[in-house]
């Protein structure tokens, strides 16, 4: 053992080598080894003069008695032992003397982890056979035991005392007591029904309401029902739900508040949205494969920008717990676009009929040296476009959008243009003709 010291001595003295990150982390760990290393050296006696010294009396009563153990009648154990005991007793019973008859119950629940540590050295004792200490385990559980049973009852008492008549909050501090009660004797007469009245009468429940907005139904059949849904995720939280409820500013609830306690809410969300909203088409070129032609993209991508403005009230004392303003924001293109070969051909004059007359339009006729079966073939096998026989590539064929059942879509026939976002067949449709003609403001 000396000459494992002896080495040990050497290895923390030795330096470090300047500049060396490596040799430094590796001195921190031999560091950290060697320590370990010592401290599981230490004799069980050395560990109980520690524990001593330390306040951990009950550490030092485990040692005392392994050193013990391995040395029957070691003076300087049966010393730590008996000065551990002595000092532990004295210390943990004026701790309970100073705690146990305190008016106030949370203070006076400082009294048990005194009586814990008491217990668990007179068990140690009482295990080892020490019958000369005269350890009694079982008497201190029993007043223990006693002192528990008068928290139980100040708890159920300050949870009934706050309930009545009370409010939401004091509801709340009253939950904290009654769950307590619970905690600590769980056989306690009539507890779980007491936990589900306080619990109930300590649930929030909240009534929500929104401000009018020109761009939003002025009962928030959106805005208040996901508000309602986020608010149902929570815990203690419970939604007043009801079919006709006010829109009104903030500033003048038109008795909004007297509506919703009414409906048993004590909290009452008001918000006021203002919205902005932008449409924007995005476009997107990309060249073909099959053809020397291009392929333009749009894309509608329709954005909007809320911002809200939220007061929340205590019903029942008639006070604003929180208010402010927070932003959200949404975009979506409903995977919803159409796309078109540019034009890349000649001109043609086209009579359109009725008054419109001659108009000129440019189409996309096969390149050079290319025939029209090549031409399809290409742009289906490099580009994925069908071009139909319908619109050929050499021949000026006009033809209104079909559906995917060949089916003339007659755009008049839809009375809104939310409308028109119902024929999903023409999302990533590819139009072979597209709607360049030319015109004047006179008469288009």
């Amino acid at each position: 053992m000396e000459s494992r010291k002896f080495k040990i001595r050497n290895l923390i003295m030795k330096p470090k080598t300047a500049g060396s990150k490596t040799t430094g982390v590796r001195y921190m760990l031999l560091t950290a080894v060697v320590v370990l290393s010592l401290a599981s050296c230490a004799t069980p006696m050395q560990l109980a003069e520690r524990a001593f010294a330390s306040g951990d009396y009950n550490a030092a009563v485990v040692n005392a008695l392994q050193a013990l153990e391995k040395e029957p009648g070691m003076t300087e154990a049966e010393q730590i032992l008996y000065d551990a005991w002595m000092r532990a007793n004295e210390e943990w019973q004026a701790g309970v003397e100073r705690y146990e008859d305190a008016k106030a119950v949370w203070e006076a629940e400082k009294a048990l982890p005194f009586y814990d540590k008491l217990i668990h050295l007179h068990t140690l004792l009482k295990n080892a056979r020490r019958v000369d200490f005269s350890p009694d385990p079982d008497k201190i559980r029993e007043q223990r035991d006693a002192v528990v049973d008068r928290l139980v009852e100040m708890h159920v008492f300050e949870a009934s005392r706050l309930i009545v008549p009370g409010t939401r909050d004091e509801a709340l501090i009253a939950l904290d007591h009654i769950l307590r009660a619970r905690e600590l004797n769980p056989d306690y007469p009539f507890i779980d029904n007491k936990v589900k009245q306080i619990q109930e009468l300590a649930t929030a429940k909240v009534f929500v309401f929104t401000g009018p907005e020109g761009d939003v139904t002025l009962n928030g059949t959106e805005i208040v029902p996901a508000i309602e849904n986020g608010l149902e995720r929570l815990d203690g939280v419970r939604v007043i739900r009801v079919k006709n409820r006010y829109a009104a500013p903030i500033d003048d609830n038109y008795k909004a508040d007297e509506f919703a306690i009414g409906h048993g809410a004590n909290l009452m969300l008001h918000v006021e949205p203002a919205t902005r909203r932008s449409v924007e088409v995005e476009k997107n070129f990309s060249p073909l494969s099959g053809a020397p032609w291009g392929r333009e993209t749009l894309t509608l991508k329709a954005s909007a920008t809320t911002d809200i403005r939220y007061v929340l009230i205590n019903l029942e004392t008639d006070t604003r717990v929180s208010e402010g303003t927070f932003t959200v924001s949404a975009s979506d293109n409903g995977g919803f676009s159409v796309s078109a070969i540019l034009h890349q051909g000649e001109k043609r004059q086209v009579d359109l009929g009725g008054d419109t007359g001659f108009r000129s339009l440019l189409i996309n006729r096969a390149p050079v040296g290319m025939s029209e079966l090549t031409l399809r073939y290409q742009l289906k096998i490099y580009d994925g476009i069908d071009v139909n026989d319908y619109a050929t590539a050499s021949t000026l064929n006009l033809s209104a959008a079909l559906y995917g059942t060949w089916e003339k879509i007659e755009l008049d026939e839809y009375s809104h243009p939310a409308e028109l976002a119902r024929i999903t067949d023409l999302r990533d449709h590819t139009f072979w003709l597209f709607d360049a003609i030319a015109y004047d403001a006179y008469s288009d």
